[in-house]
């Protein structure tokens, strides 16, 4: 029993991992909008100009959603890129929060097109229990965007959560903290998506190889303690 269990510890200090580096497209994404009232019915889910990031009235905010599916692990890194499609330059303070509420990206191009997420609708019948989207753990962020250049957040508590809470990817909201500045971004429905938001996943896995020693040392460990 003691030559088992130091062979299990040994193997347990000789587990090797690899670092794998993930590049996701938006699979979603779409903005909701509420200009003092205005908007507030109308779908962004197919818009081929700019979604906005911006509040003080506007209310202008970006939802997007990445799949997750291929991603496993310990999650070292997770920035968002986003390209800032025309505001010439700009410093902003943003809060990125996980969406909690499922949401449907629709087919509106600034229309009410009544199938997808508004600033009042999840779906475009049902609403929000809040407007404006349902989050939470708001992260806050800085940033600095040039006019035809990428930017990056960095998400990575948020990526590793929705790792480790299966079923929990939503997806995500940016939500300016001022009118001024703003920012806009590329949609993926614009130039054929060559400029949509995309995430760069750095992740720890360990190697199956490893994994596959130690669930044969554990089940000599159950073995063992059975015949006994």
């Amino acid at each position: 029993m003691k030559k088992l269990i130091t062979l299990l510890v040994l193997v347990a200090l000789c587990t090797t991992a690899s670092a794998a580096v993930s590049t996701l497209t938006v699979q979603k994404d779409t903005m909701i909008f509420d200009s003092w009232g205005a908007h507030d019915d109308k779908n962004y889910g197919a818009y081929t100009s700019g979604l906005s990031v911006r509040e003080g009235g506007y209310n202008n905010r970006v939802m997007l959603e990445f799949d997750l599916s291929s991603i496993s692990g310990t999650i070292t890194n997770a920035t968002v890129y986003m390209r800032n499609r025309w505001t010439v330059a700009t410093n902003a303070n943003v809060t990125v929060s996980r969406l909690t509420q499922a949401w449907v990206e629709g087919t509106g191009a600034a229309t009410v097109s009544g199938d997808g997420a508004t600033y009042d609708t999840y779906d475009g019948t049902n609403n929000w229990a809040t407007s404006g989207g349902d989050y939470t753990d708001g992260l806050a962020r800085s940033v600095t965007t040039v006019r035809g250049a990428y930017f990056g957040i960095d998400i990575t508590s948020m990526v590793q959560y929705w790792i480790d809470n299966g079923g929990s990817n939503k997806g995500l909201i940016i939500v300016n903290d001022a009118e001024v500045p703003n920012f806009d971004i590329n949609s993926k429905d614009e130039v054929s998506g060559t400029r949509a938001a995309y995430l760069v996943v750095d992740a720890v896995v360990p190697e199956p190889a490893t994994m596959t020693l130690l669930a044969i040392g554990a089940f000599g460990v159950l073995a063992r303690r059975r015949r006994r």
